[in-house]
């Protein structure tokens, strides 16, 4: 609610802006007493970037450590700041054509022992106006029963599942419809099991940045097994917000052909 006198509105956006034009409403409450209302509305932009945006290690053996030097960048207001890295998970990706009323398309996932999450994401169709829907199937025991689906009105779509049970998986890619008759997208999975190791960052505090202030720190990943026929695998190495642990920039890892 709008109320008299001077007032704080506080947003924080999680999610890295695209240029363009953002724009913030405000509406009062039904409930207001007051015909209208005085108040102020401040905000601060927050971005850092990442140099490398990729770090790609190929080939890749087993148990041996890698370590990248990052340069991050504070680009907009001043910030305190942490460092961050994740833990490897197995990916499969790769591009696809799909064609209006044909038949929906199949992708079998080998769900690992200990994976504690499975995702499952398209996108990036040629025709801007394709809507296409994912669905996943569990197929552990033997029949295929349906475990979740998105099917939102374009083709970005993702379904996950927390601590997926072991064994085949099947991801189903509908055309819903597809106005220019066929479209290309990307579809991808992912498996997060500590098994495959991760990226680490040196450990760190929040830290006061100024705005415009560049500095240096090491990431070091260490696969501990193979990602498995056709996959790599991936982490992220991010800058957060010290207090809200929002993301302010990331940067992508990927250890390609990993090998014994």
């Amino acid at each position: 609610p709008l109320t008299t006198g001077p007032a704080t509105i506080t947003r924080i956006i999680t999610a890295g802006p695209t240029d363009g034009v953002w724009e913030i409403v405000d509406a009062a409450s039904r409930a207001a007493v007051p015909a209208s209302s005085t108040y102020e509305v401040s905000f601060e932009a927050f971005n850092v970037t990442l140099a490398p945006t990729t770090w790609t290690n190929d080939p890749t053996t087993v148990g041996t450590p890698y370590t990248q030097s990052f340069t991050a960048t504070n680009v907009f207001a001043a910030v305190s700041t942490v460092e961050t890295a994740t833990a490897f998970a197995s990916v499969s990706s790769r591009s696809a054509t799909i064609a209006s009323g044909g038949a929906p398309q199949q992708y079998v996932i080998n769900v690992t022992s200990g994976t504690t999450s499975l995702n499952v994401t398209i996108g990036g169709a040629s025709d801007p106006g394709a809507d296409l829907d994912l669905h996943l199937f569990n197929c552990t025991s033997g029949t295929c029963v349906p475990a979740g689906s998105s099917t939102g009105g374009t083709a970005e779509e993702s379904v996950t599942v927390a601590d997926p049970a072991t064994g085949r998986w099947i991801a189903l890619v509908d055309p819903f419809a597809v106005p220019s008759g066929s479209t290309s997208y990307t579809y991808s999975d992912s498996l997060s099991n500590p098994a495959y190791g991760g990226v680490t960052v040196p450990a760190n505090s929040a830290t006061p940045r100024a705005a415009g202030e560049s500095w240096s720190f090491n990431a070091t990943g260490t696969a501990n097994t193979a990602a498995g026929a056709d996959r790599f695998l991936r982490a992220t190495v991010a800058v957060r917000e010290a207090t809200s642990n929002a993301t302010l920039g990331s940067a992508t890892v990927i250890f390609a052909n990993v090998t014994p």
